[in-house]
């Protein structure tokens, strides 16, 4: 192996690290500052409304408003991973849906499969910016499309019966999809913001991602990992290994290459998104048990980010 191929990976495993520090060190201020007692269960409870309800929104309107469509270039793996997204989520809701029998886990559990961390995991962070344009492009598709569609399981899964209308009205009145909705309004009319607005909204979605994990990180009881056993191992099982192991096969033989392959792929490797904790939570689901997702499959991340990168760049395919 020649020398330069070997700085290239061990490069590759050092970015995958450098990436998910700071996610790791965020929770763990999380975790200093309940133990601290500087918040408790009812603050935090508040912190997450805001995030719920203000940040995670604003951060998906303007991910929409900042991005720019070019269909020659973004349309064939923009598709593609509409359509990998879509097989995934049939597939868990047939798989998990005979699996988990509790309905408030099960709503975290399928999101945990479909639901991506584009915002940390970006191509940007490991590839340089020449890659930026894809990577926001599809983003800012998926995240607006798996948080729709996470909103909906949620509100299935409620619990009781299931009455068309209010599901309906619930998931109108869900803010991640008046963010998204807003955000593709003005993406498709192109409608500007004036700059020191644009300035504010860029400033409130920027609080989101160290917001929620901080949050997060106060949200999480290590005590009580070994409650989700089954539910927790066999989610982190499908998002971690055998989605990658699947699916990044079929893309290669689908022929892609170089960029578009180097942006599916890393949709495929990364762990889940942060802002599913605060979606569960706020929707009346198992927002413990998608915590524990979130915090597991980043751990599982700096394994499966190496070794797609290692194995992509041996074959010369990116």
């Amino acid at each position: 192996m020649a020398a330069g191929e070997r700085i290239n990976k061990m490069q590759g495993f050092l970015l995958s690290i450098w990436v998910v520090t700071p996610i790791l060190l965020m929770l763990c201020v999380g975790m200093l500052v309940r133990r601290l007692g500087w918040v408790d269960e009812k603050t935090l409870n508040v912190m997450d409304r805001l995030g719920f309800k203000l940040l995670l929104p604003t951060q998906l309107f303007y991910s929409l408003y900042r991005a720019e469509w070019n269909v020659s270039v973004y349309g064939k793996p923009l598709l593609a991973s509409i359509v990998i997204i879509l097989i995934i989520l049939v597939l868990a809701l047939l798989i998990f849906g005979r699996l988990e029998l509790d309905p408030k886990r099960r709503g975290p559990v399928i999101q945990c499969e479909i639901r991506v961390n584009f915002v940390i995991f970006g191509i940007a962070s490991l590839y340089g910016s020449e890659n930026t344009g894809l990577i926001a492009i599809m983003a800012a598709i998926i995240i607006p499309l798996t948080s729709t569609i996470s909103a909906i399981l949620f509100e299935v899964y409620r619990g009781g019966r299931v009455k068309p209308t209010m599901l309906l009205l619930n998931i109108i009145k869900n803010p991640y999809l008046i963010g998204a909705a807003l955000g593709l309004v003005f993406l498709l009319l192109r409608i500007p913001l004036p700059q020191p607005v644009e300035k504010t909204v860029s400033d409130i979605g920027g609080m989101a991602t160290p917001y929620c994990l901080i949050v997060l990180g106060g949200s999480i009881h290590l005590s009580r990992f070994g409650d989700y056993g089954r539910s927790l191992w066999l989610a982190v099982l499908g998002k971690s290994v055998i989605i990658p192991l699947v699916f990044i096969p079929l893309v290669v033989l689908a022929g892609f290459r170089g960029d578009a392959l180097a942006a599916l792929a890393v949709m495929l490797a990364c762990p889940t998104a942060v802002s599913g904790y605060t979606l569960a939570n706020q929707c009346g689901a198992d927002g413990e048990l998608a915590a524990q997702l979130i915090v597991v499959t980043t751990l599982f991340s700096v394994v499966t980010m190496f070794l797609t990168i290692w194995v992509l760049t041996s074959m010369a395919l990116i």
